[in-house]
């Protein structure tokens, strides 16, 4: 029959000549250092990149997910506060941004509407004048009309109609490319002997150093039934005056 060997003992002298047993020969488990969770500080450095609704919600839910790691963690990881702050400043920043996109939108729109109305009127009103001076409104590589078929266009115009006073703008579509896309507006014509409807096309374009793209005429129509379309600009250009008898 094996004996069986008892665990060795250690004795150490300690303060005051008092004894005390220290049984087995393993070491006692060393204690972790904690270490700062990387997810949270990239949390909270994406969270804070300003005019970006999407990098604020990124930062946010990555805090989320940093923030259960640490605490799953049982302190072996650190750092809860920082996700904290990457979910609350990512929450904030992602708002605010959304509110500014938002209103940005809205005044482009705005500044859109307004410019559509201005050149339109331009166009009509130098037409109905017998002027050409304000063709360099027309977009540039599209169908531009010469000064004889605007002139032409303005004359008809204003035999049909009479006197131009206002136009009003009832809806408004995008077509074509995403950076440079069509811009059509269906428009109320307010003549002195008339109310006909009509369109406008527009091309947009990007200008260096302005935020907010630019808008050219490209092609403008009258649209009348019993007498006949008039169309300025375009494949059209050259029936913009005539039209059916």
């Amino acid at each position: 029959m094996r004996r069986s060997v008892a665990a060795p003992v250690l004795l150490r002298e300690c303060d005051g000549g008092n004894r005390y047993r220290v049984s087995g020969l393993i070491d006692p488990p060393k204690p972790h250092t904690p270490r700062s969770s990387v997810l949270a500080m990239v949390a909270l450095a994406i969270a804070v990149i300003p005019c970006c609704p999407l990098a604020g919600l990124l930062g946010a839910c990555l805090g989320i997910v940093s923030l259960s790691g640490i605490r799953r963690s049982e302190g072996r990881v650190t750092g809860a506060r920082i996700a904290i702050a990457a979910i609350v400043l990512g929450t904030v920043t992602s708002i605010i941004g959304w509110l500014a996109l938002d209103r940005l939108v809205s005044y482009q729109e705005a500044e859109h509407t307004r410019t559509m109305d201005d050149q339109v009127t331009r166009i009509i009103r130098s037409a109905s004048e017998q002027r050409t001076d304000e063709l360099h409104l027309w977009a540039a590589g599209t169908a531009r009309p010469s000064d004889d078929e605007l002139l032409a266009f303005g004359a008809v115009v204003s035999e049909r109609y009479g006197r131009f006073d206002r136009l009003a703008i009832i809806s408004s579509t995008h077509s074509g490319p995403l950076l440079s896309p069509i811009r059509e507006i269906a428009v109320v014509f307010h003549f002195e002997h008339g109310q006909p409807l009509g369109s406008a096309r527009f091309q947009t374009r990007v200008v260096g150093g302005q935020f907010i793209p630019q808008l050219d005429l490209a092609r403008l129509t009258i649209e009348d039934a019993a007498a006949g379309d008039l169309v300025l600009g375009g494949a059209d250009s050259g029936q913009a005056a005539t039209g059916p008898p």
